[in-house]
């Protein structure tokens, strides 16, 4: 039975190419995504092809940096606490 409307941009073997660099790198964005793989398509629908399987992509937290003070202070009291439960 033909199914009405348009039909998908990507095909099967393209969507089983971006499931497995998501699953590779989860950290990749959809435009690194779609360039590495050389797809004609938007990077708006890798996206939309990655959200219909189930998958996305992270954006990693910024955390900031420690000072040197800070890691010494961190030191100090892990050294003071190494053995806390005697």
């Amino acid at each position: 039975m033909e199914r009405s409307g348009r039909p998908c941009a990507t095909n099967e073997e393209e969507d089983h190419l971006l499931t497995d660099a998501i699953v590779a790198d989860p950290f990749q964005s959809a435009e690194i995504i779609r360039e590495a793989l050389s797809l004609t398509v938007s990077s708006e629908t890798v996206r939309r092809r990655l959200s219909e399987l189930g998958l996305q992509s992270f954006v990693a937290a910024q955390k900031p940096c420690l000072s040197d003070s800070q890691l010494q202070e961190r030191v100090v009291f892990a050294t003071a606490m190494k053995d806390w439960t005697k």
